[in-house]
């Protein structure tokens, strides 16, 4: 966990102890990677600034301050010139921010980096906004009427050479009870060939809803297949990414094996496997 602090929501608290040592064996994990492999996840320790773009923004900003704040997280509530004080190329007109200094960030497009290290022709989509500052363009699904999602996604990734690979970043899930629209909208709008699904299993609940389990994976695999089908018929799910931070070594290599072995897919932690079996298994 990088940023512990700012992406802690209610319902979460028994996780902050966990999140927080993640987050401190950061460094030395991110060193110890680099002399293994000879490649950089690029952690960076500047801090993490989050932004409201307008009043309501800067609402639901205050009430995640509040909260967070209440659990004893050092953050700071910045006006809108100080936030352009600390990140300059941030637009004129913004709310306000919130800056963390113990929140971190990683590169988080290693499957792009893989495809390419491999030869393939690839490009990262960034569909929220962290992936839009690390990509530097993309479309931030969040902020798009939801008339338009998948237009905009659409456009995000036009058709392109038959050898080249969008990596699109997916968001929400179909299984949360807040956020399914915007993902439905956005695998309508991507028009997936190949589908990566994302998972946590040391995650008590979906994010934010104490009262929602996370789905069965088979469900979910089935779920985002049916729905990726609507306008592409031969989109496929060809592995699942799964974060084990919140698992020791041995825990974590018997859950991707067990979990591999049931649904019969490949299964990955970028972090410490990194993705070669999934681009293994593009379709040709």
């Amino acid at each position: 966990m990088l940023a512990a602090a700012v992406e802690t929501e209610p319902g979460e608290e028994p996780l902050l102890p966990l999140t927080l040592e993640s987050q401190r064996l950061w460094p030395d994990f991110a060193r110890e990677l680099l002399a293994a492999t000879g490649t950089s996840c690029e952690y960076r320790d500047e801090g993490t600034l989050v932004i409201a773009l307008n009043r309501d923004d800067a609402e639901s900003l205050r009430h995640s301050y509040d909260f967070q704040r209440g659990l004893g997280l050092e953050l700071d509530w910045l006006n809108a010139a100080e936030a352009r004080g600390l990140e300059p190329h941030l637009k004129p007109g913004i709310a306000a921010a919130v800056f963390s200094r113990g929140d971190h960030q990683v590169e988080n497009r290693a499957l792009t980096q893989a495809l390419i290290a491999r030869g393939f022709a690839a490009t990262f989509r960034a569909t929220g906004q962290t992936g839009i500052l690390i990509a530097g363009d993309g479309v931030s699904i969040d902020a798009v009427v939801s008339d338009f999602v998948s237009g905009a996604v659409e456009w995000l990734c036009p058709e392109n050479d038959p050898d080249h690979w969008d990596v699109i970043e997916g968001q929400g899930s179909l299984f949360h009870a807040s956020y399914a629209g915007v993902t439905l909208g956005l695998i309508h709008g991507a028009q997936p060939d190949a589908l990566v699904v994302c998972h946590e299993p040391t995650r008590p609940h979906m994010r934010g809803l104490p009262g929602y389990k996370l789905p069965d994976l088979r469900l979910c695999i089935d779920r985002n297949i049916d729905a990726a089908q609507l306008t592409n018929p031969a989109a496929r799910c060809i592995g699942l990414s799964i974060n084990t931070s919140g698992l020791e070594v041995i825990e974590a290599r018997d859950y991707l094996r067990q979990t591999e072995d049931r649904l019969g897919l490949p299964c990955v932690d970028p972090i410490r496997s990194g993705v070669a079996a999934i681009v293994d298994n593009l379709p040709g």
